[in-house]
């Protein structure tokens, strides 16, 4: 029990990682391209 509850927070710990590193991307893209912004908002508001 205790190992599946170690398991499980390694999992989302890498999922969280992962979000971030991917937003930061997305914010990289902002600042690059101002299409990606929108084409990422437009996105983001169907989710």
């Amino acid at each position: 029990m205790i190992v599946q509850l170690i398991f499980l927070s390694l999992i989302v710990n890498k999922i969280e990682l992962n979000i971030s590193l991917i937003s930061r991307e997305l914010d990289l893209n902002h600042i690059l391209l101002p299409e990606t912004k929108l084409y990422y908002t437009s996105l983001r508001d169907n989710f």
